[in-house]
């Protein structure tokens, strides 16, 4: 799928239009939402997967099944959304993969509209959510963090210091 608006993007950079690449190694959330269009008059289904580093994920794939059109100008849609935590090391990219049966299958965008306004809709919107430094079998949310607050106090907490020679420090603002 192809991508070609970055809204937002820390530690993290869109290349090659497609290829969404990480800046720190770590386990990350990957999710997409596509508007799947069938301008058919028979039902078809699409397969969406993600690859790393131009190598399929394993057990990444789901299928959708769009819907015939309904008539001349009302195609068959459907929303395809998924999430999927993988582990990144810096500088790999992944990609959101598609297939479908059909050629008539499209992923449009539609402009913002009117009566009621309301914002364009993208073809495709896709998140990566950096979780934590760690893999799946240590602590994912190895960092501290405010576990308490009242006004003008916070407790800060970590979780246990399981490795030797790790020293947490703390710089207060506010």
């Amino acid at each position: 799928m192809g991508l070609n608006t970055t809204d937002m993007a820390l530690g993290v950079s869109l290349v090659s239009g497609s290829r969404i690449t990480v800046g720190y190694s770590g386990l990350y959330n990957l999710q997409f939402s596509a508007q799947l269009e069938n301008q058919d008059n028979a039902q078809h289904n699409v397969s969406i997967w993600f690859s790393k580093n131009g190598t399929n994920i394993a057990k990444s794939n789901s299928e959708f099944t769009v819907p015939a059109r309904k008539s001349s100008s009302i195609y068959g849609n459907v929303v395809a959304a998924l999430n999927f935590y993988t582990e990144l090391a810096k500088d790999d990219y992944v990609e959101i993969k598609w297939s479908a049966t059909s050629t008539l299958i499209a992923m449009p965008n539609v402009a913002a509209q009117t009566s009621p306004t309301r914002p364009a809709t993208p073809s495709v919107i896709a998140t990566i959510q950096y979780l934590s430094p760690n893999s799946f079998t240590t602590n994912l949310f190895a960092g501290a963090y405010v576990s308490a607050q009242t006004s003008g106090s916070a407790t800060i907490t970590h979780p246990a210091n399981t490795v030797s020679g790790v020293t947490y420090k703390y710089i207060i603002v506010g």
